[in-house]
């Protein structure tokens, strides 16, 4: 199964609403509305309005049952924050606006922390604080959200929240929990108590649900929630038991001799070489007549199962980003499924055939077969590239945005990485955002300094905007980049996957994996 396509939506082969929607590709949270009343102004309102929870009064009644401390606690609580709206936007956004995405959207919203990690957060703070004419309390980084990692069977995000505003109710931190095809989700919240005490609590089926005060080990505690509300359908976090071992060896029921195997690897190679030949040659018929036939032969042998993947990985950074990011799991058996290498270069056979199609403008055709590249390696950044120019070519801007930020969760060289900065650039210069193409377009010089890719996106730029637009300083690039949720550099995950394949190399003593990792960060992580 191809878990990639899940991330980006099913290809599309009729109209889109994307293309009298483009605007809506940045996440917008300006529909999200509160009691607007309970928001408006900066001051907080102590006056009680008709809806608002009264303290309780000692009655005169004696016999009037007395109202248990638990709920008069939580009265307390909830006119505590009624009287804050900074309180107030934290309450909606952490009880309300994000159980309702995960719900709506499960994939984008799990997908959109992992690449975009803290901005993905803030946008909805800013979008409320915007909407209710209130000043801005938080950055992108007062919110950190962690790499996925494997919990009681299934995978986990940690997002710890601010210490500002943190009222009783509110979170500190906020678990989601989730298995391998989406398809069971869990939005796990710790929220405050008084005295520096915590509660932890989880939406279930639109209701929350109390799980009482954290007295013990927190992580053992929501394990047992993940348990008990049988999550584990599975998910896999970490190193994969030797790495590469049967990347280029002995898949089941495939050829096992080593030298058949370079044989037909070597053959398979070969062949895509003469492809290019036909095509160097004008002969484009020959061509898709040698590349139809040898992915025909090929495709056939390769079907995924329960326990196995067949992907072809062309280092060990693809393959450890791929099981962090994906988590292949066999549900049935509960444990991870075994990762087993082609013996061919399918994907690229794929995207040499999908480049024929795009070529001629058929789009459609390049995109099925882009499709079919990234189900063998959907952490291929040039397969990447190629899709989102199929959907460009389209005219599908929203989806060609969205295949690009996919791209940018795997890119950690600098080439690459400049190359999704104009992808950027071009995007926002589709729903005339100038100012933010720009200043992708400078961003890609501190990585690329080739001025080929530049000039013609300025170009582009300038004709559009109709004007001409110098650099911005470097504070004010990044400045405009984290605003619109796009990382400096390579994404936190692809650079947390380098330095565990680091821990690893090094504890092999292996020296050219550890120079292979130290190369790989200096490209991923540029200073300027």
């Amino acid at each position: 199964m191809n878990f990639f396509k899940k991330f980006t939506g099913k290809k599309s082969t009729g109209d889109e609403s994307e293309n009298k929607a483009v605007g809506d590709a940045v996440n917008d949270v300006s529909e999200e509305s509160l009691d607007e009343s309970a928001l408006k102004g900066s001051e907080p309102n102590t006056e009680p309005s008709e809806n608002s929870v009264a303290e309780p009064q000692e009655s005169a009644d004696a016999n009037q049952p007395k109202i248990p401390d638990e709920a008069q606690r939580i009265i307390r609580e909830a006119q505590n924050i009624a009287k804050d709206p900074n309180a107030q936007i934290r309450f909606v956004i952490e009880h309300k606006i994000l159980p309702s995405k995960i719900v709506s959207d499960p994939i984008y919203v799990i997908t959109s922390l992992i690449a975009d990690g803290g901005s993905y957060i803030n946008n909805f703070y800013k979008g409320l604080y915007t909407q209710n004419k209130l000043e801005e309390q938080y950055t992108s980084e007062d919110f950190s959200v962690s790499v996925p990692f494997e919990l009681g069977g299934a995978s986990v995000i940690r997002l710890d929240m601010p210490e500002k505003n943190l009222f009783p109710s509110l979170c500190k931190r906020i678990y989601i929990a989730y298995n391998e095809h989406f398809t069971k989700h869990l939005y796990i919240t710790v929220e405050a108590l008084a005295n520096n005490e915590y509660k932890m609590a989880a939406w279930i089926d639109g209701e929350h649900e109390e799980y009482g005060k954290i007295e013990g080990n927190e992580e053992e505690m929501l394990k047992g929630i993940i348990e008990d509300e049988e999550l584990a359908e599975g998910a896999y976090s970490g190193f994969i038991d030797k790495l590469m071992a049967d990347t280029k060896s002995n898949p089941t029921g495939l050829l096992t001799n080593p030298e058949e195997i370079t044989k037909h690897m070597n053959a398979f190679n070969n062949a895509l070489v003469q492809v290019q030949k036909f095509k160097q040659q004008d002969k484009r018929d020959e061509a898709l007549k040698l590349l139809k036939e040898v992915i025909k032969q090929e495709a056939v042998k390769y079907n995924d199962t329960p326990d196995i993947e067949y992907h072809c990985f062309r280092n060990a950074f693809e393959v450890m980003l791929y099981a962090n990011l994906y988590h292949p799991y066999n549900p049935v058996k509960k444990e991870k499924k075994q990762l087993v290498g082609m013996q061919v270069d399918l994907s690229a056979a794929y995207l040499v055939l999908g480049a024929m199609m795009l070529e001629k403008a058929q789009f459609d055709k390049a995109i099925d077969l882009f499709w079919k590249s990234t189900e063998a390696n959907p952490v291929n950044v040039q397969v990447l590239f190629a899709l989102a120019d199929a959907y460009k070519g389209k005219g599908y801007y929203k989806s060609f945005y969205e295949i690009i930020k996919r791209a940018h969760i795997c890119a950690v060289n600098k080439a690459d990485i400049a190359r999704i900065y104009r992808n950027f650039a071009f995007y926002y210069i589709q729903i005339k955002e100038y100012d933010t193409a720009a200043a992708l377009c400078y961003a890609s010089r501190y990585f690329d300094k080739n001025p080929q890719g530049f000039n013609y996106m300025m170009k582009q730029l300038t004709n559009a905007s109709g004007k001409e637009y110098g650099e911005p300083a470097l504070e004010d690039i990044k400045r405009t980049l984290l605003e619109n949720g796009i990382s400096w550099g390579a994404k936190e995950l692809a650079v947390s996957v380098i330095k565990m394949l680091n821990s690893q190399f090094t504890a092999a003593n292996n020296a050219q994996g550890i120079e292979m990792c130290r190369n790989m960060l200096a490209e991923a992580t540029p200073e300027a």
